[in-house]
């Protein structure tokens, strides 16, 4: 029998914050990189950082979705019931075409825990902290800003569909932020 706890709708219950602000520099994925031999994991890696995916999403990739004219992807089925179409980079083109191409099937075959064993790993390994694959979706939806690219570009790129989420998931610099207003003064 389960434990019943009322509900009282003039009491306003705590919220719990577990927002992350944590930011991977490209020396501590290249350090991470440099100690992961699964050329697969390595892929997901760079496809993370490139497109912002989730990691669920990135191992779901079929290659019947990938648009090798257009550069892009399309994510059939995703956190938020929505279909998208992910622009790829140029990157991410030359990190997938290192894989062996077929024309159906999964791109990868690891299971999503071992990507995130072996990211863990690799961070241990390598002394970088308070690091989770999870927090390249982070780091790289900051770079689509910092890009130049606007918040409804953004939005269309990683599937967030209000500005309050893509807001947690985004961690501008402020000092890069100092030199381009910086810039625009002069």
């Amino acid at each position: 029998m389960g434990i019943y706890l009322p509900y009282f709708p003039q009491v306003k219950y705590p919220t719990v914050s577990n927002s992350r602000h944590r930011r991977a520099s490209n020396a501590e994925i290249n350090m991470i990189k440099e100690n992961i031999s699964n050329p697969e994991i390595l892929v997901i890696i760079d496809l993370a950082i490139q497109t912002a995916m989730r990691r669920g999403e990135i191992l779901n990739i079929q290659w019947q979705h990938i648009s090798w004219t257009n550069n892009t992807l399309l994510i059939p089925e995703t956190k938020t019931g929505q279909p998208r179409k992910v622009p790829l980079t140029a990157k991410a083109v030359t990190s997938l075409r290192q894989l062996e191409i077929k024309d159906l099937g999964l791109v990868f075959s690891v299971k999503a825990d071992s990507v995130s064993q072996a990211f863990k790993r690799a961070c241990v390994t390598t002394d970088i902290d308070d690091l989770r694959f999870h927090d390249l979706r982070h780091e790289a939806t900051t770079r689509l800003f910092e890009l130049g690219l606007n918040v409804i570009e953004v939005g269309a790129i990683t599937g967030h569909k209000d500005l309050k989420m893509l807001n947690r998931y985004t961690h501008l610099n402020a000092e890069r932020l100092g030199e381009k207003l910086k810039n625009l003064q002069e």
